[in-house]
């Protein structure tokens, strides 16, 4: 079943009970969190997607996570429409582009002494 991404994450702040009644779900199990947690997760494996919710009665939606990468299987793409102009395969480039650089950042170099040497950019 293809996941709404982006109505997704316009449900964050909303209960798992209303998600599940507008049909942005595909599962009725219920996120689990042992009870001494404040975050309880739903991982749907197959559709690339992790929600976490407020370990509470209403379990509010307040995190929402994409796997594009399966380290385990070479050949996965994100089986889901991708949101907000994304594309299944993004490089670093593509990503700087459009998006600017990360706010901390670190430019690696080997010296011919084989020294590793990083500069950090805050």
């Amino acid at each position: 079943m293809n996941i709404d991404v982006e109505k997704l994450v316009k449900q964050l702040g909303k209960s798992y009970q209303e998600i599940l009644e507008k049909g942005l779900i595909p599962y009725k199990t219920k996120p689990y969190g042992p009870i001494d947690e404040d975050e309880a997760e739903f991982d749907m494996k197959r559709e690339g997607i992790l929600l976490v919710f407020t370990n509470n009665f209403e379990k509010n939606l307040t995190e929402i996570t994409l796997r594009l990468e399966n380290k385990g299987k070479t050949d996965w793409v994100f089986p889901n429409p991708m949101p907000f102009g994304m594309e299944p395969v993004m490089t670093q480039l593509w990503v700087r582009e459009r998006f600017g650089l990360p706010m901390i950042y670190a430019v690696c170099s080997t010296s011919s002494s084989s020294i590793y040497r990083c500069r950090i950019y805050l």
